[in-house]
C-alpha cells in the first residue's frame, strides 16, 4: 500500500520551475494526474493561479515526503524580510492574514506579524494538501 511519503514524492515529480512574469515559479507538467490538480485547485483556494500559492503546495509535498511521521510536519516561513513583503503585496487579499496573525499572538515587531501571517497561510496550505494525500490513499 502506498504511503502519505510516496504519494507525496510521487506527486512531486508532476512539478518543474517555469518562467512567469515575476521569474521562476512552480508549476505543474501538462498531463499530471487529476488528483494532482484537485490538491493544487483545493490548496489555491480564491488565488488561482498565484505564484507563492504553488511554491507553498511544493513545500509542504516536500515537507510530507521527507517527513518521519505525517502528524509532526510543520512548515517554514521566509526569513528573508524582502520575501515576506513581497508575498505580502502580491494579493491584498493576503492583508487578512496580517489581522488574523495580530489575533493569534502578540507580536513584538513587524517581521514577526509577517512570519506570523505567512505561517498562517502556509499552515492552511498543508493542511489541505495533507488532508487530500489522506483522503487519496483512504486514511
Amino acid at each position: 500500500m502506498r504511503t502519505l511519503h510516496q504519494a507525496a514524492r510521487d506527486y512531486l515529480g508532476f512539478f518543474e520551475l517555469r518562467a512567469t512574469e515575476y521569474g521562476l515559479a512552480w508549476r505543474p507538467l501538462d498531463g499530471s494526474p487529476p488528483e494532482l490538480k484537485r490538491i493544487v485547485r483545493l490548496a489555491h483556494g480564491d488565488y488561482m493561479p498565484d505564484d507563492h500559492r504553488y511554491r507553498f503546495i511544493v513545500e509542504a509535498l516536500k515537507a510530507i515526503a521527507d517527513c518521519d511521521d505525517p502528524e509532526r510536519v510543520r512548515v517554514t516561513v521566509d526569513e528573508d524580510p524582502a520575501g515576506l513583503t513581497g508575498w505580502l503585496h502580491s494579493k491584498i487579499n493576503r492583508l487578512h492574514y496580517m489581522t488574523r496573525a495580530m489575533t493569534r499572538t502578540a507580536p513584538c515587531d513587524s517581521l514577526e506579524l509577517l512570519s506570523t501571517a505567512q505561517r498562517i497561510e502556509r499552515e492552511e496550505v498543508l493542511e489541505v494538501v495533507l488532508g487530500e494525500l489522506r483522503y487519496m490513499l483512504g486514511k
